[in-house]
C-alpha cells in the first residue's frame, strides 16, 4: 500500500514538473504600450505558476500546456486608479516567448504584442 502511494506521488510530481518543463525559470518580458516600452521580470515555476518581481503585478492565474502559456495579470496603478487586467497568451520556443496581451483601456479594447527572453 505504501509503495503504491509513493508511486502515485512520484508520478504526480513528474506530471507537474512536465507542465512548464524547460520553460521554468526567470524571464524578462517586454511589451510596447502607449507610454513606450515596458519591461518586467517574472518567474515561471515548474507547475506553470508565474510570479512577477513588480509588486503591482498580480498573477490571477497562469498555466503552461505544451508550448503555450496563458496568464491573467492584474496591474495596480501607481496613482491608485482602477487596476487593469491583462489576458496574456504566448508561444514558448526554447528561451523565447512571443504573444499577445488583451486589456481594456478606458472602455476601449486593446491588443498588444509582447515577447520574453529567458534570463541568463
Amino acid at each position: 500500500m505504501i509503495r503504491k502511494a509513493m508511486l502515485t506521488l512520484v508520478a504526480g510530481a513528474a506530471i507537474l514538473a512536465a507542465q512548464a518543463g524547460p520553460a521554468a525559470g526567470d524571464w524578462v518580458l517586454k511589451m510596447q504600450s502607449p507610454q513606450g516600452e515596458l519591461e518586467f521580470k517574472f518567474t515561471l515555476a515548474a507547475d506553470g505558476k508565474a510570479t512577477f518581481e513588480n509588486p503591482r503585478l498580480k498573477v490571477e492565474k497562469s498555466a503552461v500546456e505544451g508550448k503555450s502559456l496563458k496568464m491573467t495579470i492584474k496591474r495596480e496603478r501607481a496613482d491608485g486608479s482602477a487596476a487593469m487586467t491583462y489576458d496574456m497568451k504566448a508561444t514558448i520556443d526554447g528561451d523565447t516567448m512571443t504573444g499577445t496581451a488583451e486589456t481594456d483601456m478606458g472602455g476601449t479594447p486593446a491588443n498588444m504584442e509582447w515577447s520574453a527572453k529567458k534570463a541568463k
